[in-house]
């Protein structure tokens, strides 16, 4: 799902490792304009270690402490915090293509790193990295910080709810920022002009003690709250019932562009069974 505040990608990369592993799922979770974070979930049927890589740009500076790195460039930096059981950064040189070597009198070549997370020797892995992108003049300031909840762990701006993002890891209601979800993921992004949430794998989501969406079926969801009314991206593999939170009832209802007949109770927009696949539903 593309939104205009977060963007979520859910990707099956089992088939490209030939056999080597029996699942590996990976989860992206964009939060704009600055936070990127790539969860990793790897199975085979044997004991093995398995690596996260990342390469970092040559001519850039580099620092690795504990959980945290950092890549500095000379406009533009990422910093990194890994969280869970895999957080420990190992530094290692990087070969260097020999297509380079062809103009040595004229040109430097920088060395080149990567950085690897190793987990434990066992038949199954995850990994969990935060990134943020700021300008390098500002790359000592506030940073996301890492945390654990009774159902998961995640991250957030450091001071501020205004970035939170949280990932399920065992049973129980899942919250981020002002959030709580039965799904698998749940974010709250608010950078200050367009405040908006994700939940993954979610039946309900509920902002204190009022429901803002339910759903018969698992769905993914992404809203956006804008002052001419709402858009809510929905992802649903099966046909599913849903409905959305509005304070009032709205004047229209559309779906993919079009409108259609909605139901209005309880201060709840509710459709009545939305197709399967991806859908972008717009509220006014």
């Amino acid at each position: 799902m593309l939104t205009d505040s977060i963007d979520y990608l859910s990707a099956d990369l089992t088939a490209s490792y030939d056999g080597r592993v029996r699942d590996y799922r990976r989860d992206f979770v964009f939060l704009k304009p600055d936070v990127l974070i790539v969860r990793d979930r790897l199975k085979a049927d044997g004991p093995h270690t398995f690596s996260w890589l990342l390469h970092a740009p040559p001519g850039t500076a580099t620092q690795v402490e504990g959980a945290r790195l950092s890549i500095k460039g000379q406009k533009a930096s990422a910093l990194l915090t890994a969280i869970g059981t895999n957080t420990n950064w190992k530094e290692v040189a990087a070969p260097i293509p020999a297509e380079l070597f062809t103009d040595l009198d004229h040109k430097k070549i920088p060395p080149r790193s990567e950085f690897i997370l190793d987990s434990a020797r066992a038949p199954s892995a995850d990994f969990l990295v935060g990134m943020q992108f700021v300008q390098t003049s500002a790359s000592n300031g506030p940073r996301l910080e890492t945390y654990k909840q009774q159902a998961g762990e995640g991250f957030r701006q450091a001071g501020s709810r205004n970035t939170d993002i949280a990932f399920r890891t065992g049973p129980g209601t899942l919250h981020a920022g002002p959030l709580t979800s039965d799904g698998d993921i749940l974010a709250f992004n608010d950078p200050g002009d367009r405040r908006s949430w994700l939940a993954a794998g979610a039946h309900r989501v509920q902002q204190d003690q009022q429901l803002v969406l339910t759903a018969s079926a698992s769905v993914d969801a992404a809203e956006a709250i804008a002052p001419d009314g709402m858009t809510v991206h929905l992802y649903n593999t099966i046909s599913a019932r849903v409905a959305i939170f509005d304070g009032a009832k709205p004047r229209s209802v559309e779906v993919d562009g079009h409108a259609v007949s909605f139901g209005y109770e309880n201060r709840m927009v509710t459709l009545s069974a939305l197709q399967p696949g991806e859908h972008r539903v717009s509220i006014h």
